[in-house]
């Protein structure tokens, strides 16, 4: 064997996956949690960091940097960009651009492959209800879609 993925705990293959090496605070939804000791366990056996994951948390309360503002105000100007809301009741619209945008973005980067519309409406549809239409963006230039920004409550703190 050369290579393997872990560690993963029982669940969803988008859930739960991935070593916690900095940051041990209790964890959003649906991410993997392990004590400190568990980097030194996987690193004396051999295993090496093959892929990074950078998890961030906003309290809603927070202000962005100041450079959101400029560039939004910036971006704001120009009439053929905008942006939505997603809305709950048109969730396969929603899907669809999400995986226009997915797979212009990442299929075939680093071995990824391309989303189907399907397998995005199926998780949309896991996810509605705890979505919030306020917190869950699409960008489209000239009508097509080029950007998504999804956030989940962390239902950890519900």
């Amino acid at each position: 064997m050369t290579a393997m993925d872990g560690p993963i705990n029982c669940g969803e293959r988008d859930r739960w996956w991935g070593l916690l090496v900095e940051g041990f605070t209790p964890p959003p939804y649906c991410l993997n949690y392990n004590p400190p000791y568990y980097q030194q366990l996987f690193e004396d056996y051999g295993f090496k960091k093959f892929y990074g994951q950078i998890c961030f948390g906003l309290k809603v309360r927070d202000r962005l940097q100041e450079k959101f503002y400029s560039r939004h105000a910036a971006l704001a100007k120009d009439p053929d960009l905008k942006a939505v809301h997603i809305n709950k009741s048109q969730l396969e619209k929603y899907a669809g651009d999400f995986t226009t945008v997915y797979n212009k973005a990442w299929a075939g980067h680093g071995g990824l492959k391309e989303l189907k519309k399907e397998v995005v409406v199926k998780l949309f549809k896991q996810m509605k209800p705890i979505m919030d239409e306020k917190i869950v963006w699409f960008v489209y230039y000239k009508d097509e879609p080029v950007a998504t920004w999804a956030n989940l409550p962390d239902v950890n703190q519900w």
